[in-house]
């Protein structure tokens, strides 16, 4: 059995496919991405469709990796977190709409 993981947090996405029965990576996939520049000091943003385009990207290069065991997959796994908090959903704000808000500075 495959399970597939995503990982997607404040500069990227990562995803792979693990091998239960062999314990063993099979297929990896990655993009970067940036925070919306030209914000006032100490506002950090990023535009959700970003997220959205990595993870299909990812996911779509693993399963291409795979080939003809890609129907392995059995089970995903997604892991979403920002430093210092967990973002349960992406909200919509009148002129940030598509935008998800974090406030906290970068350390």
């Amino acid at each position: 059995m495959y399970v597939l993981g995503i990982d997607t947090g404040t500069q990227g996405t990562k995803t792979l496919v693990f091998d239960l029965e062999k314990a063993a990576v099979v297929a990896e996939a990655s993009q970067s991405y940036d925070m919306i520049e030209g914000l006032p000091e100490g506002h950090r943003e990023q535009d959700p469709a970003l997220w959205i385009k990595a993870v299909d990207h990812t996911i779509r290069d693993c399963l291409k990796q795979l080939g003809a065991d890609a129907s392995r997959v059995s089970l995903v796994k997604s892991r979403h977190e920002v430093p210092g908090r967990s973002l349960g959903r992406v909200g919509r704000q009148g002129h940030r709409q598509g935008r998800c808000r974090n406030l906290g500075r970068r350390s």
